[in-house]
């Protein structure tokens, strides 16, 4: 039954202010969560309050002021404002008021100044702010719960923090990429030269450390030795201990599902992106304004071992002899490992091909499954969806081999990056060579020490306990202290 002459304006009213509210708040809760944009929602409630008013007679002015109403057709007659009352005490009162459509020159129902003033993108909504038809906004208000939006999830850190890490007095150098840290800078001057670059990522286990504690000691003997090497030798050592935002792929979020929340998701590939979180920092080091000739990439639990011979300059010696651009190195230590390539220690030099290679093979790894179409170095349709170390096996013996010919080579890791137990004793491991258990640390061949896996536990016992000090600060140092 249609309402009478008495019953129409509280029609109305109550049909403006049901459309503030649905500007304001979106559909009740229960309402599926459909994204939906800003203007959809103004066409819903503008069309919604046409219905109502269509519902009825027309009025004669039952209270003077009020001089028309909108209809399905497009003729508005002037209507001045409505003061609506507050939704919530969080909430100011909002001023709507409708404009004739001989006046904007819009179509059947006009709604150009709702639009102008709610044109805002769904971030806005993101940052709590309310808006207004017809008016200001007064400024930030209390959060107001929308449910027509789905905020982007924030990325998500399931541990991290700089407490415990050696990291050099005095300001910090403007040179630095986001928030790494510098442990010591020998270089003289302080410009080009050699750079050894680690990330310390805290698992979210907690074996790397927790945030506002000091690192465990296997850490702490591995860091110092790799300062004292440094110190010895004229280099720059620099940690990255906070992993770069966002940690997730968007393919990686897509294969975890909807059902799997971000940290979990995030726990499920942080190895993975721990580890390109090195070609990130290669290729972000490389192009840096200090214009450092060489940049080793060393993880943070392989030791620069062999104090007396400067490493990376004899390194850095035979790929210019060679004229190569990167030097990698086998897991040649165990049985059948002399083709497969260990990430851990990684010798680059500054040329243009390799800042192209790791801009290449992290935008690869970005990209996911199917691979990147096109990669500055020359490669076409290389896929990088799974470890960084595949990732590099793939470009130097997959269909690709011959463009990266000439410019990377594979050396030995009983050398370069020999794995941590060799030193004590592998037990079932399957090495390739034994008398690196017999020789242990007196085996001249030896150079960098790789404490991987369960050997990390090895490392305060080789470098602090041994008889032999390779931290260089003593028992009491920071590496070696109980």
């Amino acid at each position: 039954m249609a309402p009478g002459r008495g019953g129409m304006l509280p029609v109305v009213l109550g049909a403006l202010t049901g459309l503030a509210y649905l500007i304001v708040t979106g559909p009740p809760a229960a309402a599926p969560q459909t994204r939906r944009s800003t203007q959809e929602t103004i066409n819903a409630a503008a069309e919604h309050l046409a219905d109502v008013a269509d519902t009825g007679p027309k009025l004669e002015n039952p209270i003077g002021a009020f001089n028309g109403i909108l209809t399905k057709g497009g003729a508005m007659a002037p209507v001045p404002s409505v003061q609506l009352p507050a939704l919530a005490p969080s909430v100011p009162n909002l001023q709507v008021s409708a404009t004739p459509a001989s006046q904007t020159g819009g179509g059947p129902l006009d709604k150009t100044s709702a639009t102008q003033a709610l044109r805002q993108t769904e971030t806005d909504f993101d940052k709590n702010f309310l808006l207004t038809i017809g008016g200001t906004h007064p400024g930030p208000v209390d959060i107001v719960d929308i449910p027509t939006t789905t905020p982007k999830p924030k990325p998500y850190i399931l541990n991290a923090g700089k407490t415990g890490l050696p990291i050099a007095e005095g300001p910090r150098p403007s040179w630095l990429v986001k928030e790494d840290e510098l442990v010591i800078d020998a270089r003289s001057p302080q410009f080009g030269g050699m750079l050894i670059i680690q990330p310390v990522l805290m698992d979210a286990d907690g074996g790397w450390g927790k945030p506002k504690a000091s690192r465990p000691r296997w850490l702490r003997s591995i860091l110092a030795t790799n300062r004292f090497h440094a110190r010895q030798h004229g280099h720059a050592v620099v940690l990255r201990w906070h992993p770069t935002h966002p940690q997730l792929t968007k393919w990686q979020r897509r294969q975890c599902g909807s059902k799997v929340d971000e940290r979990t998701c995030t726990k499920n590939n942080e190895r993975e992106n721990f580890n390109w979180e090195k070609h990130l920092m290669l290729s972000e080091y490389l192009t840096s304004p200090q214009n450092f000739t060489h940049v080793l990439m060393l993880d943070a639990d392989a030791a620069l071992v062999k104090h007396p011979l400067n490493i990376l300059g004899e390194i850095a010696k035979q790929m210019e002899v060679r004229n190569l651009d990167v030097f990698l190195t086998s897991e040649d230590w165990l049985k059948y490992g002399e083709n497969r390539i260990n990430g851990g220690f990684l010798m680059t030099r500054n040329s243009a091909w390799t800042r192209h290679l790791f801009q290449d093979t992290f935008r690869a790894h970005v990209k996911g499954p199917g691979g990147l179409r096109s990669w500055k170095i020359g490669l076409e349709h290389q896929e990088c969806s799974s470890n960084e170390q595949i990732c590099l096996n793939d470009i130097m013996s997959g269909s690709g081999k011959e463009v990266v010919k000439g410019h990377m080579t594979l050396e030995s890791g009983i050398i370069y990056n020999r794995g941590g137990c060799t030193v004590r004793s592998c037990g079932s491991e399957p090495i390739s060579d034994r008398t690196m258990e017999t020789l242990g640390m007196n085996d001249d061949r030896l150079q960098v020490l790789h404490f991987m896996g369960g050997s990390k536990r090895l490392a305060p016992e080789v470098l602090c306990d041994g008889g032999k000090d390779y931290t260089g600060d003593g028992p009491k140092g920071y590496g070696c202290m109980k």
